[in-house]
């Protein structure tokens, strides 16, 4: 029973499609986070419970490996909100690039009369 439960939160964010918006994406990831720690506390119980030395490493190499994937899909999510914050720099400065452009090779565009002071 528990391998079922830790396999089905193994599995990262590969599943996801790669056009979801970055706050989907991390809402998504988060929850996978927030189901691999329940399953962690399944085990831990699981853990004081076992009386077998062998299946206690067993189960301890479980969560450590949980925790693991844990750090992994937190790194993911970091990437996710760097890369939107790129993202939005990009178009800033994309933005004040275009308007550059058209002021020098359209003046008055902006509303404004050519030679007004």
């Amino acid at each position: 029973m528990m391998v079922a439960i830790v396999s089905s939160g193994m599995s990262t964010s590969g599943g996801m499609e790669a056009n979801g918006d970055t706050q989907s994406r991390v809402a998504a990831l988060q929850a996978k986070i927030k189901g691999l720690l329940k399953s962690i506390g399944q085990i831990q119980k699981q853990i004081g419970d076992e009386p077998d030395a062998k299946a206690r490493k067993v189960l301890i190499k479980m969560v450590e490996n949980l925790q693991q994937t844990i750090q992994m899909i937190q790194l993911q999510i970091q990437q996710l909100e760097r890369n939107e914050r790129q993202k939005e720099l990009n178009r800033i400065e994309a933005r004040r690039q275009n308007e550059a452009e058209g002021k020098v090779t359209q003046p008055g565009s902006d509303g404004t009369r050519i030679g007004s002071v």
